[in-house]
């Protein structure tokens, strides 16, 4: 398994979780300015509040979110976030019904280290002068363009052709980019129940072909995904593709002797997922660029990306699987090796198609699967 299996297990009060602070009744219609402040300081953005509380997390008051700009006790990153994400049309954080179970999880918050170079995406990064910069510039416009056309497709098979294209151009400049640990960036990744930490190993398995680094750092399904910018925004799109193709690839029955039970379903569900994922991650580091500077230069990448996690990230520990369901693995791998991913795979690392690769896939029951690339 890649090193980026990893999971940050709840904080403690010492390792950074807001305070309890004084005891005393509370303003039962609003969450206290101090409450977010403290969150602010351990790396929380209004997203990450939203994605943790949901509903009950629309907007945030106004004078917070000025307050955790001017205080500047959050890395500058962070306040950014709050000056861009904290006001939103919609209700406030504000219910009077039930808000102190909601101050009391927010007082819990474990710190999210990767504050100081997260973004939230590359219009954040600082433009850098490269070495070739007039080739350099027309390539990454290039890249741009088709991976906000990726971005905006609602078919996969038109979406991922797209980010395909993408990687071929960022293999062929990737030989004049220099690596250095300056240029690190961490995008977080919310990933939504059920089964985050299957779709977290998917993520796990896509990242390092992308000389990424990336780690599970809440239960509630907050990864950051680190690396150089470029890198990071390819490797989170190709996961947003694949992620959804691992639903659609999933057969509608898992048993052939009348209506399955609960668990049965959960346990195929959960060996599919994970052969799915491990057989995405074998088929993509199977094949490297073609160039032997490139290929040298994404191992320097994946490297420096892998180093600040280890330097930055203690007290992890690796997730374990467990899954028994041997038809939910046999059909995850045939679900990845069939899909319509493996036929752009050939044309997004540089490699050519054999024919069979080329004939339409099909799931596991059988079901063509035309707009599931």
């Amino acid at each position: 398994m890649p090193h980026s299996y990893t999971l940050i297990p709840t904080a403690s009060h010492a390792d950074g979780a807001i305070s309890p602070g004084p005891s005393g009744p509370q303003d039962s219609h609003h969450v206290p300015t101090e409450v977010l402040l403290a969150a602010a300081a351990l790396g929380w953005t209004p997203n990450d509040l939203r994605h943790l509380l949901g509903k009950r997390a629309c907007h945030f008051p106004s004078e917070a979110c000025s307050q955790i700009v001017s205080d500047a006790t959050a890395e500058e990153p962070i306040a950014r976030a709050w000056l861009q994400q904290g006001q939103r049309t919609g209700e406030e954080i504000t219910r009077p019904v039930g808000i102190q179970p909601l101050i009391d999880r927010l007082r819990e918050l474990p710190r999210l280290r990767d504050a100081e170079i997260f973004t939230e995406d590359l219009s954040w990064v600082p433009q850098r002068t490269p070495p070739e910069t007039r080739s350099y510039s027309r390539s990454f416009q290039r890249i741009e363009k088709l991976l906000c056309k990726a971005e905006s497709s609602t078919f996969e098979a038109e979406s991922l052709a797209l980010v395909a294209k993408a990687q071929l151009l960022r293999h062929r400049y990737l030989s004049y980019e220099p690596a250095d640990t300056a240029s690190l960036v961490s995008m977080r990744v919310r990933l939504q129940a059920p089964w985050i930490k299957h779709q977290f190993l998917l993520l796990a398995n896509i990242a390092p072909s992308y000389s990424c680094s990336t780690v599970l750092m809440t239960r509630s399904g907050i990864a950051c995904l680190i690396g150089h910018p470029e890198d990071v925004e390819h490797c989170r799109r190709l996961f947003s593709s694949l992620n959804r193709q691992r639903l659609a690839f999933l057969p509608t029955h898992t048993s052939d002797s009348g209506t399955p039970s609960r668990g049965q379903v959960a346990a195929y569900r959960g060996a599919f997922f994970h052969a799915y994922a491990e057989r995405i991650g074998t088929l993509l580091s199977s094949r490297q660029p073609a160039r032997q500077r490139a290929r040298r230069l994404a191992s320097q990448r994946h490297t420096i990306a892998t180093n600040y996690v280890f330097a930055k990230f203690h007290r992890t520990r690796a997730l374990g699987f467990h899954h028994r369901d041997s038809q939910g693995l046999v059909d995850g791998l045939t679900a990845a090796e069939q899909s319509n991913f493996r036929p752009e795979l050939a044309a997004l690392l540089g490699t050519p198609q054999s024919p069979e690769e080329r004939e339409p896939s099909r799931c596991p029951e059988g079901r063509l699967r035309s707009q599931s690339a």
